[in-house]
C-alpha cells in the first residue's frame, strides 16, 4: 500500500528551470483557450485584426458588459471547456509537485518569491504572466493578438485582468493587487508613462528578479555602481576574534537574530578602518546571510527618482535573499534617514523591508528610521596595543616580532588601516628583493597610510630640521625630549603598566609652545613629531573657523576624527585665536563663542594623539586649557651665545660663505630671533648670487638693514658698518 502511494505521488521537480517551464506550459493552456475565444469573437478579416475597428466591432463593444474581456460573448463550448479543465488540472498538478519538491528539500525560487512576498494564487499567476514575455519572444505575438493591437506586445494590466479576473467585482480587487501598493508592486515594473491609464501599462518583471530566479543575486543591475554585495563566509569574523569584547557582542546579536522573525537595526560606530563593515559581514556570515553595502556618498548624489529606485531595489533584494543592508558614510546618514522617512519606508525596515539593517557612522548619534525588535549600538574603537600587535602579526607573520611591536607603537591604526599598511610593507619588501618586511618597510608603509583626508583644513608640515638645528636653553630641550618620551612610551605606561586604567589617564599628549615670533616653536613641533614617528599637520584656522553657528565645531570634529584614525599630530599655530579666553556673555555671539571654546576644551582632552598649540601671547590663552596641558614650553628670545650658535649653523655647507665672517660679531650686533636670522641669511645669499660673489659682511648687513626696517626697529648706523 505504501509502494502504491509512492507510485501515485506527484514527482518533485528536478530543478528550478523545470518548475518554471511547467508554470509557463500551464499559462499556455489558458492563453490558448482565450486566443480561440478572441478569434471567434473577432469580425471582419482576421488578418486585419488590430489595424482598425469595423462597424460591427463598434456595435459589439457598445453591447458588451463593462469590465468584461473582448471575447466574453463567446460561450465556452465542449472544446473550450476541455481547455478550461486542462488549465485547472495543470495548476493543481503544479502545486502538488511544488509540495513534493519542498518535502524533498529542493529550493524552487519561484515558490520562494510567493512565500516571501505573501502572494495570493492570482498574484502568482500575474507574476508568471509578466515573466513569460521576458524569456520567450513568441509571447509578444500572442499578447499583440489578445490586445487587438499589434503594437502592444507585452502583457498589460488589462490582459492580466481579462485572463484572471473577469467581471467587475473581481476586476476591481485584482486591479488593486496588480497596480496598487500590494506586495506584487515590489516585483513588477509597470512600463509606459506613469500618467497613462493603468489598464494600458505593461507588466515587466522588476530589475534583478529574473537573475535571482536563474540562481544569481537579486540586485538591480543599475545599482551596481553604488551597492556592493558581500557573500557570507566562514572566515568573515576571523579578524574580530582578536577583540574579545566585539566577539562577545557578535555572538549575542547572532543568538538574538537567529529566530526566523527576528528584526534589527544596528548602529555601527567607529573611526574609518575600525572594522564596521567587517563586523556587519561577520554577523551576516554567522547568520548565513548576504550583505549589501550601500555607498552613502553615492546614494546622496541620486535625484528623487534615483533614490526611490535605490530603495525599491534594496528592499526587494533583501527580501528575496534574506539579505542585510549596511548604509555607510556617517556624515550623510541623517539625510538618508530623512529620505527614508519621507518615502514612508521607515516602517519597511521593521515590517516588509530588510530584517537586518546597519547604519555605519563615525560618532555616536541617534538615527531613527523605524521600529525594530533589536535596536542596538556597537562601538568599534581603535584597538589597544596588544590587539594592534596581534593584527600586525596576522598580516605580516614573517616580520620580526620587535619590528611588528615598533609599528604597533608608532601607529594607533584601526584594523583596516593596519591591513592596508601591511600590504604596502610586503610590496616594499618585494621591491628590494626580499620576501620579509623589515622595520623600515613597516614604518614607511605606516607613514604612507597615516595621511588624513583633511582637504583644505590642514597641511602637512615637512621640515628638514633635527635636534642639532634647534637652539633653545638646555632646560627647554629637556622638556621637548620628555614630550617625545611620552609619545613613545605611552603604550607601555598606559597599557602594559596599567596607568591608563588605574588613573583614567588621557591617552593623548598636549603641549603649549609660547614665545616671541621666530624663536623655533614650529621647528620644535616638527622635530618632536618626527622623533615620535608621526606626521605633523598644521591646522588652517581660516578654513576651520566659520561665522555660521555650529560649523566650526563640525570642522574641528572632522580634524580630530581624521587625526585619531590616522595617528597624526596636530599643530595649532596662533592658537590664541581659537583657544582664547572665554568672556562674559553679553549677546548670542558671546554665548556661541564660549560654546566653541568649551567644545575645544573637551575635544583636546579626549584626543588620543598629540596636539601642540603655539602662541606668541600666552596671556590670551584660556586658563582651562592651560590647566589641562601636560607640558608648557617657553621659547625665549635667544641670548648672545644662542644667537652665535644660530649664525654658525644657518649656512648650508654648500654655500660660498666668506671665511672672515664671525658669528660672535653678528650675534653681538643684532638682537634677533632665529627666524629673523634665517631671513637675513637667505636674503644675503640671493644678493651674493646676483653679484656673483661670496656671502660676506656687505650682503649680510644690507639684508639686516631690510629686516630691521620690516620689523620697524631703529636703524643704528654703527650696527651696519662693515667690521
Amino acid at each position: 500500500m505504501s509502494a502504491s502511494r509512492d507510485k501515485n505521488s506527484p514527482a518533485p521537480f528536478a530543478s528550478a528551470e523545470e518548475h518554471l517551464l511547467a508554470a509557463l506550459r500551464c499559462l499556455d493552456v489558458l492563453l490558448y483557450r482565450e486566443a480561440i475565444r478572441a478569434r471567434r469573437a473577432a469580425s471582419g478579416d482576421p488578418g486585419q485584426r488590430g489595424l482598425f475597428v469595423t462597424d460591427d466591432e463598434l456595435l459589439a463593444l457598445l453591447e458588451r458588459s463593462p469590465a468584461e474581456p473582448l471575447w466574453s460573448p463567446i460561450e465556452v463550448g465542449d472544446d473550450l471547456a476541455a481547455l478550461s479543465r486542462a488549465w485547472s488540472a495543470g495548476r493543481l498538478q503544479l502545486r502538488a509537485r511544488e509540495e513534493a519538491t519542498a518535502e524533498a528539500g529542493t529550493r524552487l525560487r519561484l515558490c520562494e518569491v510567493g512565500a516571501r512576498f505573501d502572494l495570493s494564487e492570482r498574484e502568482r499567476d500575474v507574476l508568471i504572466l509578466a515573466i513569460a514575455a521576458e524569456i520567450d519572444l513568441r509571447y509578444e505575438r500572442i499578447f499583440g493578438w489578445l490586445h487587438d493591437d499589434i503594437g502592444r506586445r507585452r502583457p498589460s494590466v488589462q490582459i492580466a485582468l481579462d485572463l484572471l479576473a473577469p467581471g467587475l467585482e473581481g476586476r476591481l480587487a485584482a486591479l488593486q493587487e496588480i497596480a496598487g501598493d500590494g506586495p506584487l508592486s515590489r516585483l513588477l515594473d509597470l512600463g509606459a508613462p506613469a500618467d497613462a491609464p493603468r489598464l494600458r501599462r505593461e507588466l515587466r518583471a522588476a530589475p534583478g528578479l529574473l537573475r535571482w530566479l536563474a540562481g544569481g543575486d537579486a540586485l538591480d543591475p543599475a545599482l551596481a555602481s553604488g551597492v556592493r554585495r558581500v557573500d557570507p563566509g566562514p572566515d568573515r569574523d576571523a579578524g574580530l576574534a582578536l577583540d574579545p569584547a566585539l566577539a562577545t557582542r557578535l555572538e549575542a546579536l547572532r543568538a538574538e537574530l537567529s529566530a526566523p522573525d527576528a528584526r534589527a537595526l544596528v548602529h555601527l560606530v567607529g573611526p574609518a578602518g575600525a572594522g564596521r563593515r567587517s563586523f556587519a559581514a561577520a554577523l551576516c556570515g554567522a547568520l548565513g546571510r548576504p550583505l549589501y553595502v550601500v555607498d552613502g556618498t553615492w546614494s546622496m548624489g541620486q535625484d528623487e527618482a534615483g533614490f526611490d529606485q535605490l530603495l525599491a531595489g534594496l528592499w526587494r533584494a533583501a527580501r528575496l535573499e534574506g539579505a542585510a543592508i549596511l548604509w555607510t558614510e556617517a556624515e550623510l546618514l541623517d539625510e538618508a534617514a530623512a529620505r527614508l522617512r519621507r518615502r514612508r519606508l521607515s516602517a519597511g525596515v521593521a515590517e516588509r523591508g530588510p530584517s537586518l539593517f546597519f547604519f555605519s557612522r563615525e560618532a555616536p548619534a541617534p538615527v531613527e528610521v523605524g521600529d525594530a525588535a533589536v535596536h542596538d549600538e556597537v562601538i568599534l574603537p581603535i584597538p589597544d596595543r596588544a590587539q594592534r600587535i596581534a593584527l600586525w602579526a596576522r598580516y605580516c607573520p614573517d616580520a620580526a616580532p620587535a619590528d611588528r611591536e615598533a609599528a604597533a607603537d608608532a601607529f594607533r591604526f584601526a584594523p583596516g588601516r593596519i591591513e592596508a599598511a601591511a600590504r604596502d610593507a610586503l610590496a616594499l619588501a618585494r621591491a628590494r628583493g626580499s620576501a620579509t618586511p623589515n622595520a623600515a618597510d613597516l614604518l614607511r608603509a605606516g607613514r604612507r597610510r597615516a595621511t588624513p583626508r583633511l582637504g583644505a583644513l590642514a597641511t602637512r608640515v615637512d621640515s628638514p630640521y633635527h635636534w642639532r638645528d634647534l637652539v633653545v636653553p638646555r632646560e627647554r630641550e629637556e622638556q621637548l625630549h620628555d614630550l617625545v618620551a611620552r609619545l613613545r612610551r605611552g603604550p607601555q605606561v598606559l597599557d602594559e603598566w596599567g596607568f591608563g586604567r588605574a588613573m583614567a589617564s588621557s591617552r593623548g599628549v598636549s603641549a603649549l609652545f609660547h614665545g616671541p615670533p621666530g624663536t623655533g616653536k614650529t621647528m620644535a613641533a616638527a622635530i618632536v613629531a618626527r622623533e615620535a614617528g608621526q606626521d605633523l599637520y598644521r591646522i588652517d584656522l581660516s578654513q576651520v573657523v566659520s561665522k555660521y553657528i555650529g560649523e566650526t565645531e563640525k570642522h574641528l570634529e572632522r580634524v580630530f576624527s581624521e587625526a585619531e584614525s590616522t595617528d597624526v599630530a596636530l599643530f595649532f599655530d596662533e592658537a590664541d585665536a581659537l583657544f582664547g579666553k572665554r568672556g562674559k556673555i553679553r549677546d548670542a555671539h558671546d554665548r556661541y563663542a564660549n560654546i566653541e571654546v568649551g567644545y575645544l576644551l573637551q575635544r583636546v582632552e579626549s584626543f588620543a594623539g598629540m596636539v601642540i598649540l603655539a602662541t606668541n601671547l600666552r596671556g590670551n590663552m584660556d586658563d582651562a586649557f592651560v590647566r589641562r596641558l601636560q607640558l608648557i614650553v617657553e621659547f625665549p628670545p635667544p641670548d648672545v651665545e644662542s644667537r652665535a650658535r644660530i649664525w654658525a649653523q644657518v649656512w648650508p655647507k654648500e654655500a660660498p660663505v666668506d671665511p672672515s665672517l664671525d658669528p660672535a660679531v653678528l650675534a653681538e650686533r643684532f638682537e634677533l630671533s632665529g627666524g629673523h636670522i634665517r631671513n637675513i641669511a637667505l636674503a644675503a645669499a640671493y644678493s651674493a648670487a646676483e653679484r656673483g660673489g661670496r656671502i660676506g659682511y656687505r650682503e649680510i648687513l644690507a639684508a639686516a638693514r631690510q629686516e630691521y626696517r620690516k620689523l620697524d626697529k631703529l636703524v643704528d648706523a654703527s650696527r651696519f658698518a662693515v667690521p
